[in-house]
């Protein structure tokens, strides 16, 4: 990551400002050292702005004015946290619901005192509301405890794929953009985080995709102020891992809750979403192609990355042909990568969300034996968005 190692992102183009303020505090007024450490990633700072800048740190202005002007939250707003879900955030899988669930862990996490509104089997768009939700804690907190609420956290929206067909693509956004902005409403002092997407241990498909990511976009192009952290996607710490879920596959276990609860955290914290990464292996029909360089594959939370990869032909292939199989934590959906003859691309190689690996030449091309085939560095990167 070069320059970016030096302080923490929430991707590769957001400066995390929170590190900032973290890093002038824990220098407690040493302006000498804070201008070594800036001057490693090329910031000057003046011998005037450094005067300045420790006396608004001291005062408490300099946060303030990240927050408050930046980000419009309020510094300090409180020190409630609310929670809006489905059956994963009422604990469901854990073995001690109550005490394990990952909303109850991200609450220790910050200190914070947890008030949870989830209600199983519900979504946006579900008979059983999120915004149903927003309006229960509306009419239940007090008006202090909504005020003093720093962060309302809304996860869910599987419940809503799930049973795609008694909704749309169109009434799922508006339920989102709706569901957020009465929680901006209800919760004026709090940063809303959304946090969507597919939770169960399995297919992650186009289609899924393509819900969370409109919604999404409405979420960013609706909203008027910057209360809004969307993280890209709720599952993305467990997805994949069969052994973070419950024998259900469909909530996760204790240890699900557990990393969950890490991951949600660091993204709130602005830190990065990324977990520890995965490695596949191959096995491929050597009676097809010679395995020159082995394509390398990882996965860091929902990026899936590949390393360049060359296979020689051993025989003619002129259709979509199984060239082996690849075991790996990667089951959502189809994964297409351009390959190349000389600089001309020639069709694509293909690992299935079954695990095959498929060569699949474009229509009316023939992979001709003695052909070197290279597959190029590719990356699809779901991120985490700062609205």
């Amino acid at each position: 990551m070069g320059v970016f190692e030096h302080f923490p992102y929430t991707n590769f183009h957001e400066q995390n400002i929170d590190w900032l303020i973290r890093l002038m505090k824990e220098l407690d007024g040493d302006m000498d050292k804070l201008k070594a450490k800036m001057a490693k990633i090329g910031v000057t700072i003046t011998e005037t702005v450094a005067a300045k800048l420790e006396k608004m740190l001291q005062d408490g202005d300099f946060e303030a004015i990240i927050n408050d002007e930046l980000f419009k939250i309020p510094v300090h707003a409180g020190n409630n946290i609310v929670f809006i879900g489905d059956s994963w955030t009422t604990g469901s899988g854990a073995t001690n619901r109550l005490t394990e669930r990952f909303t109850t862990l991200i609450a220790q996490n910050f200190g914070m005192t947890e008030y949870n509104f989830g209600v199983g089997a519900s979504g946006f768009t579900r008979p059983y509301t999120f915004i149903s939700q927003v309006e229960t804690a509306n009419s239940s907190m007090t008006e202090t405890e909504k005020n003093m609420t720093s962060i309302c956290l809304i996860t869910g929206g599987v419940n809503d794929i799930r049973w795609s067909s008694e909704t749309t693509l169109s009434a799922f956004t508006a339920a989102v953009v709706a569901c957020v902005e009465r929680a901006k409403a209800v919760f004026p002092n709090a940063q809303i985080v959304l946090a969507i997407g597919t939770t169960t241990n399995d297919i992650y498909t186009d289609t899924n995709r393509h819900w969370y990511y409109q919604a999404m976009k409405a979420v960013k192009q609706q909203h008027s102020e910057g209360r809004v952290l969307i993280i890209d996607h709720v599952g993305a710490a467990i997805n994949g891992v069969a052994a973070n879920y419950a024998s259900d596959n469909l909530h996760p276990n204790t240890l699900g809750h557990s990393l969950l609860a890490g991951f949600l955290t660091n993204a709130i914290q602005g830190g990065g979403t990324d977990t520890e990464y995965y490695v596949g292996t191959y096995t491929i029909d050597d009676t097809i192609v010679s395995n020159i360089l082995t394509p390398h594959v990882f996965r860091q939370t929902e990026n899936i990355l590949f390393g360049q990869g060359i296979y020689k032909m051993l025989t003619d292939v002129s259709t979509n042909t199984v060239i082996g199989s690849y075991t790996g934590p990667f089951g959502y959906e189809n994964i297409y990568m351009p390959i190349y003859h000389g600089n001309v691309q020639v069709g694509s190689f293909v690992i299935t969300d079954t695990g095959n690996v498929r060569l699949v030449p474009y229509s009316g091309v023939t992979l001709a034996t003695n052909w070197e085939l290279r597959i190029l560095d590719h990356v699809e990167l779901f991120r985490t968005l700062i609205s």
